[in-house]
């Protein structure tokens, strides 16, 4: 596993256990009978607004899928995880338009150009 995906993964955790009180006793259940892959990806539902039939982006492989309607949203999140890959990002960021977006602004506008850097050392460390 990537350094960069540790990390999102680490941070995936820590912001859902920061919820409310419920949910951090509902996260530290889940990390205590599943995979803590699976756990992160309950924090892209939540931040992505996701039905419970939508796959978040972390869910996805490399393939396009095919048998997608627009309701069911596997194409959209596989498109989601194609870009936070391509932006040197994780698929398992857990709010990965606001990632997206940090990525994008902080290229537009780079501190060494007087820009305000507005993408966390955490996200910028790549494997």
């Amino acid at each position: 596993m990537r350094r960069v995906d540790r990390a999102a993964l680490k941070r995936a955790i820590i912001e859902a256990r920061k919820q409310d009180p419920a949910r951090r006793r509902q996260v530290d259940r889940m990390l205590a009978e599943r995979d803590w892959l699976r756990v992160a990806g309950c924090c892209q539902t939540h931040n992505l607004e996701l039905r419970p039939w939508q796959p978040p982006p972390c869910q996805m492989t490399d393939e396009r899928p095919t048998d997608d309607f627009p309701s069911r949203g596997r194409v959209r999140a596989w498109q989601l995880r194609r870009q936070l890959i391509e932006a040197g990002l994780s698929q398992w960021e857990p709010n990965p338009t606001v990632a997206l977006r940090e990525r994008e602004q902080a290229a537009e506008n780079p501190p060494e150009l007087g820009g305000k850097s507005t993408v966390t050392t955490k996200q910028s460390t790549t494997a």
